[in-house]
């Protein structure tokens, strides 16, 4: 269990044997994960914080493809037994990148235990999964569990640190407790809030509030198809200046397909909008300039530091010098104040990146 920069995932990445720790030891299945690595591959599994399958192959080509990468023969009535057990046995010839978050994540898991492994690593599985999708994987998980697989896992959630055996509570790279979730107390959150260091509080944004009143989105019988699929199906709505408003649905919805649709990346099949008084479709350059849009991937430059993403950016909207260097410095400050600057090596310039804490230093080759 962690929160930000707990250097969840790095630990993750040592015990696979993808970086080398600075030191101490690591014993993963009795192994050691980076001197003996590829005798490893065989016995555990990872299931990596990023979609990292194929979009353009279909459910059943992605679990045949990770089979063949491990060697494993007669595949098949596993790759079935998988399906069967996840669900997806009616989804097996769509594309990967039609599939929703949930499914995502359930082909990623059959992938990922093809060639039954006896360890499996997960990192923040259910981060960005809807609440019922969030269940049934856990529902996998346990039975799992007690078939005798091992599982590590990384979760910012305590109602799934509650789930499991024991919880080890990381913040800032040490671990400040390691325990069953009930020796905790019986307020697990306060517990939790008590043991992490305090943060300076939030600081306000450098800009006023937009005064003006009426909508901020119109929506009439918004619609949008792919094919013969109605992903959209004719939606109204408005939601007023100043207002908090919340799409709420499982994956597959239509949740994020009606977002893009507001923020002019998708052309709606029928129906009208207006954001922040432009039209979606006839003035989306207008529209553009007038909102914020955070996406459900991570879309930032992993090879610049916290600030030249900000700067980056700020550029692009047109922001005067002073004015991009006040919000850059509140942007900082408000996100990460101790490594928000810090210029970190590869892909950890960016600290926010994947939640991976920055290295020190490049790990050397792994020894042949």
């Amino acid at each position: 269990m962690s929160s930000l920069s707990a250097s969840s995932s790095t630990t993750l990445r040592v015990v696979l044997g993808l970086l080398a720790p600075n030191q101490g030891e690591v014993r993963s299945c009795g192994l050691d994960p980076w001197t003996e690595g590829k005798a490893l591959s065989q016995r555990i599994g990872y299931l990596s914080q990023r979609f990292s399958l194929y979009g353009d192959l279909t459910v059943d080509e992605n679990i045949a493809f990770f089979a063949e990468i491990h060697g494993v023969k007669g595949w098949r009535p596993r790759r079935d037994e998988l399906l069967e057990l996840l669900r997806m046995s009616p989804f097996r010839k769509r594309l990967a990148d039609r599939l929703s978050g949930g499914m995502k994540q359930k082909l990623a898991l059959a992938c990922t235990l093809v060639h039954t492994p006896e360890l499996l690593i997960l990192d923040e599985p259910t981060t960005g999964v809807d609440p019922v999708s969030r269940r049934d994987f856990w529902r996998i998980l346990a039975r799992l569990q007690r078939e005798g697989l091992t599982l590590l896992l990384t979760t910012p959630y305590l109602d799934e640190a509650e789930r499991c055996d024991r919880v080890a509570l990381l913040s800032d790279g040490r671990v400040l407790a390691c325990r069953a979730p009930r020796e905790f107390g019986d307020d697990l959150e306060r517990a939790v809030i008590a043991l992490l260091p305090r943060r300076d509080a939030t600081v306000a944004p450098p800009y006023a509030a937009s005064g003006a009143q009426g909508e901020a989105i119109a929506v009439r019988g918004l619609a949008r198809s792919f094919g013969e699929f109605r992903a959209v199906d004719g939606i109204s709505f408005e939601v007023a200046r100043g207002e908090v408003f919340g799409l709420l649905g499982p994956n597959g919805s239509g949740k994020s397909t009606t977002i893009r649709m507001l923020c002019g990346i998708l052309a709606p099949s029928a129906g009208t909008a207006t954001v922040a008084g432009a039209d979606v479709v006839r003035e989306r350059e207008l529209m553009r300039g007038r909102i914020g849009y955070m996406s459900q991937k991570f879309s930032l430059y992993l090879d610049l530091t916290a600030r030249e993403n900000i700067e980056f950016f700020g550029g692009v909207y047109g922001l005067a010098r002073r004015v991009l260097e006040e919000r850059a410095r509140w942007a900082l400050a408000t996100s990460s104040p101790a490594s928000g600057a810090r210029a970190c090596w590869s892909r950890r310039r960016c600290p926010w990146a994947g939640r991976r804490a920055p290295s020190r230093t490049p790990p050397t080759r792994r020894p042949s």
